[in-house]
């Protein structure tokens, strides 16, 4: 993957995910309390904190004058993360709703971290193999120049993309399980007005 796509890619999902959560900063308060894994007292911080380090993590991936501490943030994020989901999943605790984009899920599960890991290996790659070690000034006068470069915003677009077909799966596969649960409870709640 080109490291243009990859950190716009990266940087669409944390901002998207950041923002969701802000709006509804509520529900996704309810899901850190729900992961159990802060001290009550820290809930309301670490729910407030969460989102707006998403924010500043997909800013900076996506224009490309922090990657390197977007990606690094982000990394850091997917890790808690991933460490939050698999002592939940280890203890048989599927039904959170983990809030990821700021909607009701229909729970955790192993999905979930399969998603989580491989996000976090795309922000080891930009980590390791950032496109520049340039210092500001360089980084700015380099980016007034990809404004002109078609190659360039077809990166980002492609990063775009990638980002908006990867939200979209995500919520096909929430509705699918979504449906797939009413359906059920449906035809048990049928089996037993029959009995």
């Amino acid at each position: 993957m080109d490291s243009v796509v990859a950190r716009v890619f990266l940087g669409c999902l944390f901002l998207t995910a950041g923002v969701s959560k802000i709006v509804d900063s509520h529900s996704f308060q309810e899901a850190v309390k729900q992961f159990d894994i802060v001290p009550r007292a820290a809930v309301r911080a670490t729910a407030r904190s969460i989102p707006w380090l998403e924010v500043i993590s997909g800013a900076l991936l996506i224009s490309g004058l922090g990657m390197v501490v977007g990606a690094s943030l982000s990394a850091l994020l997917l890790l808690t993360f991933c460490l939050a989901l698999l002592g939940n999943l280890l203890q048989g605790h599927t039904e959170i709703d983990c809030q990821c984009f700021g909607r009701r899920t229909a729970g955790i599960g192993w999905s979930n971290l399969i998603v989580n890991v491989t996000l976090l290996g795309v922000a080891s790659v930009i980590i390791a193999r950032p496109e520049s070690g340039w210092p500001l000034r360089e980084q700015i006068h380099e980016a007034r120049r990809l404004l002109v470069s078609p190659a360039h915003w077809l990166s980002i677009l492609a990063g775009a993309y990638a980002a908006t077909v990867f939200l979209t799966v995500q919520a096909g596969v929430e509705l699918l399980s979504l449906t797939g649960r009413a359906f059920a409870l449906r035809i048990r709640a049928a089996n037993g007005r029959t009995r």
